[in-house]
């Protein structure tokens, strides 16, 4: 297991490590969860890594969905 302070240290780490999962709050330093799926997703390495989005807040509709949409990748397999 290994723990990333922020969204730009997580995606090198995931490029670095191709973990199996990721589990990841949507809000955090220097990015949220939407900056960081985007960009793990536009890596060959990184587009089919399943991810778990948590948050102790109340996320809106419009981010629900575009996380749902993100999420799934290329693949579109649907994790959330």
């Amino acid at each position: 297991m290994a723990y990333a302070q922020d969204a730009p240290h997580g995606l090198r780490m995931a490029c670095r490590d191709e973990p199996a999962v990721i589990v990841t709050d949507y809000f955090m330093p220097n990015g949220d969860a939407l900056y960081f799926l985007t960009r793990l997703r536009t890596v060959e390495a990184t587009a089919n890594i399943p991810v778990i989005v948590l948050s102790g807040r109340q996320l809106n509709e419009t981010v629900v969905r575009e996380l749902k949409r993100t999420i799934r990748g290329r693949q579109g397999r649907p994790i959330f």
